[in-house]
């Protein structure tokens, strides 16, 4: 379970915030100026232990220098409103939105090297640190509904394919297709790994999904299934988890 504390240090000259979460052997802090989303640490300890002495140090000295500890609805609310952006790290519970956390609770939605996780493949690892780019620059409010296309299209000058259905036999024309110029599995693939990421980072970074965004990834992951079972003749082993990120999503409000 992580363990929060949320601490805020007001006077006449400043105006900040500080944060620790620990969990296992990890420790992330956040501050930065009230109202900012500031910068994330993450460090890890030989054991839980260490872990959890570090942190209390940390937080003890915080509140020696005239940090004071929010009361829990106060800090809930505080942790419900912030933008968790912090690409140096993709994707890690300790600095995901607590309602993300909470949800997705699958271990491989943070793996790197699961080819089938949002951040396991090229396409959705870039998508991830784009989003989080775009999120922390943009000026009005985020349209997160719009970003696939606008990164693979605009930023990248690739084909978007919209998700829509797509049958077994529909998929195996399409892996076979000639290069006559018209959009291949590849781009099927990378449109719906981009489209599966934006969701999962929206949920990641703001604790809710746009209902669009939502229901064109759960279409995307379907796309996928059957674009993998195309290719490989059968079910491919990675499918068992593109289910649970449809189920997950179905579920998550």
């Amino acid at each position: 379970m992580i363990v929060r504390h949320a601490l805020r240090k007001t006077d006449s000259s400043t105006d900040r915030f500080w944060w620790i979460a620990y969990e296992g052997t990890d420790v992330a802090t956040f501050y930065g100026r009230a109202g900012t989303t500031g910068k994330a640490l993450v460090r890890r300890f030989a054991s839980e232990a260490d872990c959890q002495t570090q942190a209390e140090r940390d937080l003890h000295a915080k509140l020696k220098k005239g940090y004071v500890e929010l009361p829990e609805a106060d800090a809930s609310a505080t942790f419900d409103e912030h933008r968790y952006l912090d690409s140096e790290f993709g994707l890690h519970r300790l600095t995901s939105h607590p309602r993300f956390v909470e949800a997705f609770d699958d271990a491989r939605y943070y793996d790197p090297n699961e080819e089938e996780a949002p951040v396991g493949n090229d396409a959705g690892h870039d998508a991830l640190t784009s989003l989080q780019e775009e999120t922390r620059g943009a000026r009005a409010a985020m349209d997160f509904r719009s970003f696939p296309e606008r990164l693979v299209r605009d930023r990248w000058g690739m084909t978007f394919v919209a998700p829509a259905e797509l049958n077994l036999r529909e998929a195996q024309a399409l892996v076979s297709r000639p290069r006559d110029g018209s959009p291949r599995d590849r781009d099927y693939y990378q449109t719906d790994q981009v489209v599966v990421a934006t969701a999962v980072g929206q949920a990641k970074i703001t604790g809710r999904i746009d209902p669009e965004l939502r229901a064109s990834a759960v279409v995307a992951l379907g796309r996928l299934i059957v674009m993998n079972e195309a290719w490989s003749g059968q079910s491919y082993p990675g499918d068992g988890f593109l289910h649970t990120m449809a189920d997950d999503l179905r579920r998550f409000a």
